[in-house]
């Protein structure tokens, strides 16, 4: 589940979250008329598969900024892929996760190319929050760490 905040992908700065940074993640995509492979830090080729889920809206979520979640499900297969097809389109990425204490709940989530352009952010609910609920989504600290999280990288309305 990712949950965005606002209007789509304003420019962002991330120069302030060096100091939360948690995990990064390197990946490779390559897109074929047989589905879509990835490869995780250089090892582990998949095959994934996606699972649309609801977008739902919520208006005036965060001072008057609205919110979307996107409930569509990412899917490994459960084993390594021993070939891929000879025509493909290659994707490079990186996905930086930031969190502003330890054992939080809410996961900044910042995507970006090899050229270092930010192509993606948002957040997400990690650990037992992960399934996601209205009561989760509306507590105030989670809307506190959102709102740190915005003044950190100079979110703009």
């Amino acid at each position: 589940m990712k949950i965005y905040i606002g209007k789509l992908n304003p420019v962002i700065d991330i120069s302030n979250l060096i100091n939360y940074k948690t995990k990064s993640t390197h990946y490779c995509e390559l897109y074929s008329k047989d589905g879509i492979f990835r490869i995780e830090n250089g090892h582990n080729l998949k095959k994934i598969n996606f699972k649309d889920g609801e977008i739902k809206h919520i208006q005036n979520y965060l001072d008057e900024l609205p919110i979307y979640i996107d409930a569509t499900l990412i899917i490994k297969d459960k084993y390594e892929v021993s070939h891929i097809p000879n025509d493909f389109i290659e994707r490079k990425y990186y996905v930086t996760y930031y969190t502003l204490r330890k054992d939080s709940p809410l996961i900044f989530v910042v995507e970006t190319e090899e050229n270092n352009d930010i192509k993606d952010y948002y957040f997400m609910l990690y650990g037992i929050y992960a399934a996601y609920s209205n009561a989760d989504i509306y507590n105030e600290s989670i809307k506190n760490d959102i709102r740190e999280f915005l003044k950190l990288v100079n979110y703009k309305k």
